[in-house]
């Protein structure tokens, strides 16, 4: 074995015998040496299993060979050309080949490959988004509901499926906190309303005075339709909902924005997405928030998953980021807002899982109140920040 890796470090050219010229093996990589002595590993186990054979595969230097470390066989190498042997030696078979190879190359001239000790890869400094690349991915993106998600995400925090699951009346002036959160009244937050609605379970519908209308039922009634995320997952429509825990008797929790300024930009957005659904008059035929506005023939129709993907590969590309590499996913925006709270505004875990919507609490009444305070303490944290925008 130490014989054949040699050679086929080497390469064929260099041999003293004209037969193993004839090879005409190229000098092979350090990679496919261990790959190759993988398989010969494999062989002699094959060898113990299905025919009988003595088994040597507890021996230190077959594992090390199992282990891909061409180091660790370095000494074996060397004893196998030298004919050294020992009672307790498994190869005293090839003791022949030993000498033979032994004259051919000298008793301590066989080269060997030698020990690469590759240096590891140093992970990025940030696996997400950083605030700067947020930025531009939503400065350069013209498409109003896309730069809304964009934002919403690195700022807000909300999962893709969620925004993709909200529906128009799911954003609101801060005035309208009240209905929603007890503690509302007394906070002074002048961000967008954006509430995160259970798809199915929320009972609020448009209609602040009563929430006895839960949106599975409303759905059905008024437009013939299902919520999206009870949709089949192989539907096109389909978008899911994971882990936000809503509460209150709406059944909502809300975006809890980390940023005035990327909220202001949201509302800006919002002016325009307004504007196409009242011009369009798109809720006569479904509720949903984010559509297709461009030359489509789903113009007007609730934007499949598939697309928000092939947006934000395009929206990477215009800010020279490759997407998909070092967390720079659709899901890094989400991850650019857990750090920001961790890291920019210093809150605490509780805080910084209540306002990821992923924390799981018994009590509903008691995580309401933990919402209001968890708002309370990211706004006093913002206020003492520079915007990021």
């Amino acid at each position: 074995m130490g014989d054949y890796l040699s050679l086929r470090y080497e390469g064929s050219e260099h041999s003293p015998l004209s037969t193993v010229k004839e090879l005409n093996w190229k000098p092979a990589s350090y990679d496919v040496l261990k790959r190759e002595l993988n398989l010969l590993a494999s062989i002699l186990r094959h060898a113990v299993d299905e025919l009988g054979y003595v088994n040597v595969g507890n021996h230190r230097l077959l594992k090390a060979s199992v282990a891909n470390s061409l180091g660790s066989i370095r000494g074996w190498a060397s004893g196998v050309l030298t004919g050294e042997t020992s009672k307790n030696d498994f190869f005293v078979h090839l003791k022949a080949a030993r000498i033979h190879w032994a004259r051919v190359y000298g008793r301590d001239a066989m080269p060997m490959p030698p020990v690469i000790r590759r240096q590891p890869h140093s992970p990025p400094a940030v696996n997400y988004f950083t605030t700067e690349e947020a930025l531009d991915l939503i400065r350069r993106e013209t498409n109003p509901m896309f730069r809304a998600m964009w934002i919403a995400g690195a700022f807000g925090g909300p999962r893709i499926s969620e925004q993709l699951n909200t529906w128009q009346v799911d954003i609101l002036p801060p005035a309208y906190r009240h209905h929603f959160f007890s503690g509302a009244e007394k906070s002074s937050d002048s961000t967008a309303l954006y509430l995160r609605a259970h798809p199915s379970a929320c009972r609020y519908t448009g209609n602040f005075g009563s929430f006895s209308t839960n949106r599975n039922d409303y759905l059905a009634r008024h437009y013939g339709l299902r919520p999206r995320s009870e949709l089949s997952p192989k539907d096109s429509l389909y978008a899911g909902w994971k882990g936000t825990v809503p509460t209150g008797e709406a059944y909502v929790h809300q975006i809890m924005w980390c940023d005035d300024f990327a909220s202001s930009l949201f509302n800006e957005c919002m002016g325009e997405i307004r504007d196409f659904h009242l011009h369009h008059r798109t809720s006569l035929k479904h509720p949903w928030l984010f559509v297709n506005i461009g030359n489509t023939d789903a113009y007007g129709e609730p934007i499949k998953m598939s697309r928000v993907g092939r947006a934000f590969e395009a929206a990477c590309h215009r800010v020279s980021i490759t997407p998909y590499r070092n967390g720079r996913n659709i899901h890094g925006l989400r991850h650019h807002y857990a750090g920001y709270l961790r890291k920019t505004l210093r809150l605490d875990e509780e805080t910084i899982k209540i306002a990821m919507g992923h924390a799981s609490i018994e009590s509903q009444r008691v995580y309401g109140t933990k919402i209001d305070e968890a708002n309370r303490h990211i706004l006093n944290a913002r206020s003492g920040v520079k915007n990021a925008v």
